[in-house]
């Protein structure tokens, strides 16, 4: 995308775009803590150093972070040495590391590119450890097969996620309007246009992860973006109606300026439209909801379901893991790196910490333990989560090699089309002829 590559899998989860949802600043490396007992210094020389690196918001950091200490005063013999950026800033590290076969040994791995990192061996298979440092008997059957790729296991899901909408309440309220899960995309546009009228603040349709919205909007018509290795739609038409939001949006005033969109590319939430007041909503994916709570103090937030198309076929939603975490296969300490995922799965008091943030949890009896405790933005998701199962359908296959070189393009000629540069007509057109170019490139 510009100011940045996409990395967005699934890209793919992901979501997101979405849509991609994902902090801002630059990568950051810490030590998560030194390990505990009075005989530190003999321990040091014993110690297995495990680097853990992830994208994410400040939130996540601290969060993940303090569940690193809590691995490393019950585990003494293990150091963590912890890296973070941005969700753009992470995947141009992860592809110079790769290439150069020093990844970290546990990798925070995203839908849209994990079966790229599959296909270049790049991953271990952690199918040797479940059952015995990894449990995973307690979780979904689908959330274990999404990480897997000919039988064989190579990401953990850490959490499960779905595209949302998160909105200021008092915003729609003064409007006197009514959100609800399942609302056509006419229904959403006319909500904004009052939204617009009442409170002068604006809307957006994922700017900065477009190709998310866009799969999502093809999704609705029975189709897939991408498929075998090349687009999966007939035409140019199919992806005209996610142009026509953004020419529609900027001639009826109701859609961000294009200066405030631009500008609000790669900031993170902390800094969003949202959090600033300028917008009244953001579509991204559900996990984001805690991230969006702990930096909008001053607003209470709702969450629905992004709006359908007013003519779909077929049920546009869909569940998917938020991220992975996944191994190395260049680790050193694989079976280490196994117990610290099952940790990150199934221990109830971790997720305390965590919370939400990537997420409901994949374990049921974590679920269920911590309920009870969770804060107020984790219930709404978790009754999210809960309503909206029955309204999705099959989520769609990882996305092909050359994926980031698509979704730059896409976010390129969205741009044109809110400075008013191209008609919709003509990015649809340039779409769709200039990425089955590149993915047959890609392909090779």
């Amino acid at each position: 995308m510009k100011k940045r590559i996409l990395s967005i899998a699934l890209a793919c989860a992901m979501i997101v775009a979405s849509f991609a949802g994902c902090g801002g600043g630059t990568t950051t490396s810490t030590d998560a803590g030194s390990a505990a007992g009075s005989d530190a210094s003999q321990a040091a020389t014993e110690t297995k150093k495990i680097r853990v690196a992830w994208w994410g918001n400040q939130v996540r950091n601290d969060r993940t972070t303090k569940v690193l200490k809590m691995y490393e005063e019950k585990n003494p013999g293990v150091k963590f040495e912890t890296e973070f950026s941005d969700w753009s800033g992470y995947w141009d590290k992860m592809a110079t590391e790769a290439a150069a076969n020093s990844m970290p040994d546990i990798i925070q791995m995203d839908y849209q590119y994990i079966k790229q990192y599959v296909n270049k061996k790049q991953l271990a298979d952690l199918t040797p450890y479940v059952g015995k440092q990894l449990k995973l008997d307690d979780v979904s059957q689908f959330s274990v097969d999404v990480g897997k790729f000919n039988d064989k296991l190579y990401g953990v899901s850490l959490g499960v996620t779905s595209p949302a909408m998160i909105y200021d309440i008092d915003s729609v309220q003064q409007a006197g309007v009514t959100l609800k899960n399942g609302m056509t995309m006419s229904e959403f546009i006319d909500a904004a246009k009052k939204i617009k009228e009442k409170t002068g603040k604006t809307c957006d349709f994922v700017y900065s992860d477009g190709e998310t919205m866009m799969e999502y909007l093809v999704r609705g018509q029975g189709k897939v973006l991408f498929q075998d290795g090349k687009l999966g739609i007939d035409s140019s038409k199919d992806v005209l109606p996610f142009f026509q939001l953004f020419e529609d949006g900027v001639k009826g005033g109701y859609l961000t300026s294009a200066e405030d969109l631009d500008a609000s590319v790669g900031t993170g939430i902390e800094q969003g439209l949202l959090v600033l007041g300028k917008q009244w909503e953001v579509m991204t994916t559900s996990n984001q909801l805690s991230a969006y709570a702990a930096a909008a103090k001053d607003k209470k937030l709702g969450i629905v379901t992004w709006p359908v198309g007013d003519n779909d076929t077929q049920k546009a939603m869909f569940l998917k893991p938020s991220m992975y975490f996944s191994v190395s296969a260049a680790s050193k300490n694989v079976e280490e790196c196994a117990k610290v995922i099952d940790f990150f799965t199934n221990n109830a008091e971790a997720y305390e910490t965590l919370l939400t943030d990537r997420g409901v949890p994949v374990s049921n009896k974590v679920q269920e333990a911590i309920k009870p405790k969770v804060d107020e933005s984790s219930k709404q998701l978790f009754d999210y989560i809960s309503a909206i199962e029955s309204e999705c359908s099959d989520t769609n296959p990882p996305p092909p090699a050359g994926m980031t070189e698509v979704a730059t393009l896409a976010h390129n000629l969205t741009e044109q089309v809110v400075y008013q540069k191209l008609t919709a007509q003509q990015a649809a057109d340039q779409f769709f002829t200039q990425a089955n170019a590149i993915l047959k490139k890609a392909a090779g």
